[in-house]
């Protein structure tokens, strides 16, 4: 605070000062009560006795709240500001949380079959935005800390109460919604660089500033997210379940677009980032489809043969799983123009573009292209 060089102070003057002192030093300023004290005696006589007590009721009030400890609340074994937290529960968007909201269809009547529901959209690859007015405060000489803290306010599901961010066989992976996507080392590295470069510090002064990363903070930042994100490969396959007690088998489940069925009961469940599946097929599960033009391809293809059209329907299923116990490869040798081409259309078509692989004869094939295969179908 200036020094004021006033004889007599008027109660105007003084309510003033006090109150843009107290402010200031709510947001780290000075303890000016004792120069306040004395500037009671610049009041009349009158009210010195009155202001005097409120100056130190007023000034004990304001160390009383800053000294009282705020309320934590314990994510992923550390402990954030319950009020920081709340705030970044506040604004729902599509996130590693999960899809976008929608609001509940009206009711239709019960004898109107009920329409599948539409697809939902993948949520975009990078960490969860806090609201608006809510930034970050990290710590330059905490690596550590500070990926456990962008992993429970901006990497975290709420409702499952798990991350939606791993570190699994030297990859990260990112629950997008409707199953878990690698994320490129590039976008990891870009992501860091907004997220510290939007945070604030605490500067030498005890004042909030900009955290102004470097190169080294961004490497310090990936290699402590890396431990605060690590899941163990042992005990954790792909496909299965995360921290759950669910014994159903991840191979015979399919995620759909409008939930993950399991294929042996024709149940359809919720989406879930427990379920550790990097697989969603391109459309939804509806149980009253039918295939007529692929029957009749089938009766052009093999006329008279039912036994043949069921194994190549049975080829098609499984390749909807991650079934492997069979040990079978299948082999189309035919003459051209004899469905072979439609039939890998239709396969690649039904499980997916980014779930194939063709790679060329063994003799001619390297062997990065045959590492493509892995997790393919």
């Amino acid at each position: 605070m200036q020094k004021r060089a006033v004889e007599q102070l008027t109660p105007d003057q003084f309510s003033e000062w006090i109150a843009i002192d107290i402010e200031a030093r709510r947001k780290g300023g000075p303890n000016l009560r004792d120069k306040y004290l004395r500037l009671v005696e610049q009041l009349p006589k009158e009210i010195r006795r009155e202001y005097r007590a409120r100056t130190i009721e007023l000034w004990s009030k304001v160390e009383n709240d800053l000294a009282t400890p705020k309320p934590y609340i314990h994510i992923n074994g550390r402990r954030y500001p319950a009020d920081e937290w709340k705030r970044s529960q506040r604004k729902k968007e599509a996130s590693f949380f999960g899809p976008k909201s929608q609001p509940p269809a009206d009711a239709e009547p019960e004898d109107k079959p009920k329409e599948p529901d539409a697809p939902q959209a993948l949520v975009p690859v990078g960490f969860a935005p806090l609201p608006n007015d809510d930034v970050l405060e990290l710590d330059p000489a905490a690596p550590f800390d500070n990926a456990q803290k962008i992993v429970s306010l901006r990497a975290w599901h709420a409702e499952e109460g798990m991350r939606t961010w791993h570190y699994w066989q030297q990859s990260f992976w990112q629950w997008v919604g409707l199953c878990w996507r690698e994320v490129e080392d590039d976008t990891v590295r870009s992501s860091i660089w907004h997220q510290l470069n939007a945070a604030e510090k605490i500067g030498r002064r005890g004042r909030r500033e900009r955290f102004e990363p470097t190169p080294k903070d961004v490497n310090a930042a990936i290699d402590a997210l890396k431990a605060a994100t690590n899941l163990p490969t042992k005990g954790n396959p792909m496909p299965g379940w995360l921290g759950s007690e669910i014994d159903e088998d991840a191979r015979e489940l399919v995620a759909c677009q409008n939930g993950i069925l399991h294929m042996r009961t024709r149940k359809l469940g919720a989406h879930t980032p427990r379920f550790w599946s990097p697989n969603v097929l391109d459309f939804r599960y509806d149980p009253r489809a039918r295939a007529p033009r692929f029957k009749q391809f089938l009766e052009e293809v093999w006329p008279g043969e039912p036994q043949t059209q069921q194994c190549l329907l049975e080829l098609f299923g499984l390749c909807l799983t991650d079934i492997t116990k069979y040990q079978k490869a299948f082999m189309f040798v035919g003459p051209k123009r004899g469905g072979r081409g439609t039939i890998g259309r239709v396969l690649r078509g039904l499980i997916g573009p980014t779930t194939t692989s063709a790679p060329r004869s063994r003799h001619s094939v390297n062997s990065s292209e045959w590492r493509t295969l892995s997790a393919r179908k």
